[in-house]
């Protein structure tokens, strides 16, 4: 079953700066994995516990 968000006319959901933020944190994460600054996980348990160490 699908959910519906009422969203005021005329107020924007996202500014732009946090679009930018967004846009600029997707930009660095991608710079990021290319230099081979990443973490590999073998499953969902060492996915789970990464997070938990956050």
């Amino acid at each position: 079953m699908a959910a519906a968000v009422k969203v005021p006319k005329g107020k924007p959901i996202h500014t732009e700066s946090e679009e930018d933020d967004i846009a600029t944190g997707i930009i660095k994460g991608l710079s990021d994995f290319k230099e081979g600054r990443c973490t590999r996980l073998k499953n969902a348990d060492e996915l789970a516990e990464h997070f938990r160490n956050l």
